[in-house]
């Protein structure tokens, strides 16, 4: 009967670490996995065989937390017992999900670490809350006129969880709105916002070229001729809408995404910001009418 007792209880503790509603792990000194319940597997989408004693729990973790976890782990081992953070666990499938990771150290009679107890809990509810929360004040903000202020505080959100659709919708509704706000604004000032007003402009120039390609193709006649034979096609004018798209669009884009998301003041140095800005929309500007005023077909 004991036998069989103690059996069971070993059963219930093997089935109360495995299905536990956390997850579970423990990784060596150079941060292999050793361990990991069921619960963290599923929730990740891999298998006990793919990571355990194979894979670090680093590679694990979103790319812009490595740092973080790095630092954790190297405190755990060296100069305190546990770490806690709050980071970004990558699935199998390359989803994200927020995670708090709860890491504390186990050590031998000499005080050796050996490896981590660690426990980690999902908390995408509670951050997709929050975002939403910081989103409507986003919102409410720019009902007010404080577009400027809405926008700053939907940078800050983004930055902590830009894998949120919320966030990311919302940022891009205040983008447009303040883009189509600038087009009627002063557009020496150096606002990087203005990347955005320039690169709706673009997206008009490329449709109108390319509107002009279509319609120069069909009224030349070109569809009933032969499928051998290439149709007459102003290629200067294919260049201008491609670049009109690629760079004209895209290059604001990026632009404007880099300056208004990835900064976390204004420009400080505004001449950079003119520069970039009236070098990339004056010099493409000269190059696409170049383009068109010295058309010329191909056959």
């Amino acid at each position: 009967m004991d036998v069989a007792a103690d059996e069971r209880i070993t059963f219930d503790l093997h089935d109360l670490y495995d299905n536990a509603p956390c997850g579970y792990h423990s990784v060596g000194p150079d941060g292999t996995i050793l361990r990991m319940n069921r619960t963290q597997l599923s929730w990740l989408g891999y298998s006990f065989r793919e990571l355990v004693g194979k894979r670090k729990f680093a590679d694990l973790i979103a790319a812009r937390h490595h740092g973080n976890y790095k630092r954790a782990l190297k405190e755990c081992g060296t100069l305190r017992d546990v770490a806690e953070l709050e980071t970004e666990l990558v699935c199998k499938n390359g989803s994200v999900f927020d995670a708090f990771l709860r890491s504390e150290a186990v050590r031998d009679s000499h005080g050796t670490f050996i490896h981590t107890r660690a426990t980690v809990i999902d908390i995408t509810a509670r951050k997709q809350a929050e975002a939403e929360e910081q989103l409507a004040r986003a919102k409410e903000l720019d009902g007010e006129g404080k577009t400027d202020e809405g926008l700053e505080l939907l940078r800050e959100v983004f930055r902590s969880v830009p894998h949120h659709q919320a966030v990311r919708n919302g940022l891009l509704d205040l983008l447009l709105k303040r883009a189509g706000a600038l087009l009627d604004s002063n557009w020496a000032a150096a606002d990087p916002i203005r990347h955005f007003a320039a690169s709706s402009i673009w997206v008009v120039f490329a449709l109108v070229l390319f509107m002009y390609i279509v319609f120069k193709f069909i009224s030349s006649g070109a569809t009933n001729t032969d499928p051998g034979a290439a149709p007459p096609i102003d290629l200067n004018v294919l260049i201008a809408s491609d670049h009109s798209a690629y760079i004209g669009i895209v290059t604001n884009i990026v632009l404007g995404l880099l300056t208004v998301l990835l900064l976390r003041s204004r420009v400080r140095r505004s001449w950079i910001g003119q520069v970039v800005f009236w070098g990339v929309n004056l010099g493409l500007l000269v190059f696409v009418i170049g383009l068109i005023v010295n058309t010329a077909e191909i056959g």
